[in-house]
């Protein structure tokens, strides 16, 4: 639980200071909505099976030895000139709705890898919902103050860039949903 409340001063300040990309969110009430993806590709150098490191020359020249835990199959499939391609996705989406009551969080993960005897591979997810109320609004100055599921408060400032404050009322519920996804692949050249 700590994990999850120490990350709502950060999606907060997302929804405070970022741009409107969606316009409509699933209320129908204002929102935000952020998403990203980083793909990182290297080339095996060196496999040392004893002591479970293997050694990877990135895109930039830059050589990194990583140690690869005892839950990752499949070690021994890697062989040097092997591409290691990892990609990370993340992505934000804070929208007002009416009161729904329950402020409890919500997790959902998913994790996979690869089959005994095939290139080590895995996939790991986690989507992360959030929900704050409004405890006081001031449209003329854009502040917010949110109460979080815990009984804390947060008084912030609302960016000119998020559109249709009006249209957030005291009680509303704000509702931040954090999805991240990491996944790793190794293949032949």
């Amino acid at each position: 639980m700590i994990r999850i409340l120490s990350i709502i001063p950060a999606l907060l300040l997302a929804w405070v200071t970022t741009v409107s990309i969606a316009e409509e969110m699933p209320t129908g009430k204002p929102g935000v909505a952020t998403a990203g993806l980083v793909q990182v590709s290297a080339i095996v150098e060196a496999v040392d099976l004893k002591t479970r490191t293997v050694t990877l020359r990135g895109e930039d020249g830059k050589v990194t030895t990583l140690q690869v835990s005892k839950e990752a199959r499949n070690l021994d499939q890697v062989e040097v000139g092997d591409v290691l391609e990892a990609q990370y996705y993340e992505s934000v989406v804070i929208f007002a709705q009416d009161a729904a009551g329950d402020l409890a969080p919500e997790v959902q993960s998913a994790a996979a890898r690869t089959a005994k005897g095939d290139k080590p591979g895995m996939a790991v997810s986690e989507t992360v919902v959030i929900k704050v109320v409004v405890e006081a609004i001031n449209y003329d100055t854009r502040v917010i103050t949110l109460k979080g599921p815990e009984g804390n408060t947060m008084t912030k400032r609302v960016d000119d860039s998020v559109k249709r404050l009006n249209e957030v009322k005291q009680g509303d519920e704000i509702v931040i949903k954090l999805t991240t996804a990491f996944a790793v692949t190794v293949r032949k050249p």
